[in-house]
């Protein structure tokens, strides 16, 4: 993913997820293996350890993009911000 296309985003909105984020990438990973993909979290205003964790995995993962939003605006703008922000086609 060195140039940056990819043939699929997968978008997903987080809100205080810590536990479930790295079984999550986990389970991606072994699904989408031999595709080319990126996983675009929307962090939505945790105020947990996600983005923390995600910015983590990040560092040893260049599949895993990570958009921040500055509060809670809820499920349907974090989407929204996803595929604003997405790559894939």
């Amino acid at each position: 993913m060195t140039n940056g296309n990819v043939d699929t985003s997968i978008v997903i909105p987080i809100f205080n997820e810590e536990d479930n984020i790295s079984p999550l990438v986990e389970e991606i990973h072994s699904v989408m293996n031999e595709h080319s993909y990126e996983i675009l979290f929307i962090d939505d205003g945790s105020t947990d350890s996600s983005l923390a964790k995600i910015i983590d995995m990040k560092e040893d993962d260049d599949k895993i993009r990570v958009v921040k939003h500055n509060r809670n605006f809820g499920k349907a703008i974090a989407l929204a911000t996803g595929f604003h922000n997405a790559r894939g086609k």
